[in-house]
């Protein structure tokens, strides 16, 4: 049942969740509804025997994997997965720059040389996540003043200070931001 399904997915998080939407007690958009507050990513496949516009169009709105209407042909299920494993692994490994020693972790925010820990303190996090969630295009000062300092105030001197201590921080080599797959 849906009650079940979502408690597993607390306890277990899993990679990937597939689903039946037909399920007793909460159906399987609810339970994805449940999944989707407190997380945005881990990539969800809907399995159903509805081909009921309503349900399609619930799904949608919940930014699932796949729906798929069974009966299921086994080419697509693995279509569906390599899809999800290719999804994972860009939410979890966006590697930085020139050089391939660096990699980042969204999950555990950590910057990486090589092995190596970088640490960054909160604002230089949320400067360095905005960079590279937007890295084809120019951020905007009011897009640094809304994501990095969120509560202050920010200046041109402390959005001088903050990119000269990340340039210290990373005086191994130059790196900059780049989206491999």
């Amino acid at each position: 049942n849906g009650q079940e399904a979502y408690e597993l997915y607390v306890q277990k998080k899993p990679d990937i969740i597939m689903t039946d939407i037909h399920m007793p007690i909460l159906n399987g958009i609810e339970f994805v509804k449940k999944v989707r507050e407190t997380d945005k990513t881990t990539p969800i496949i809907m399995i159903t025997a509805y081909t009921d516009k309503e349900y399609l169009f619930q799904a949608i709105e919940l930014k699932m994997e796949k729906y798929i209407v069974k009966p299921i042909e086994l080419d697509v299920l693995f279509e569906v997965f390599k899809k999800c494993l290719d999804t994972i692994a860009f939410n979890n490994n966006i590697l930085l720059g020139v050089d391939i020693n660096y990699s980042y972790d969204y999950d555990k925010k950590e910057l990486k040389y090589k092995k190596e820990i970088i640490l960054l303190n909160k604002e230089e996090l949320s400067f360095f996540e905005l960079l590279i969630q937007n890295q084809n295009r120019m951020v905007t000062y009011e897009e640094l003043q809304t994501k990095v300092w969120i509560d202050d105030i920010m200046t041109d001197s402390a959005l001088r200070s903050l990119v000269r201590n990340l340039r210290k921080k990373r005086d191994r080599s130059k790196f900059c931001v780049k989206q491999v797959k």
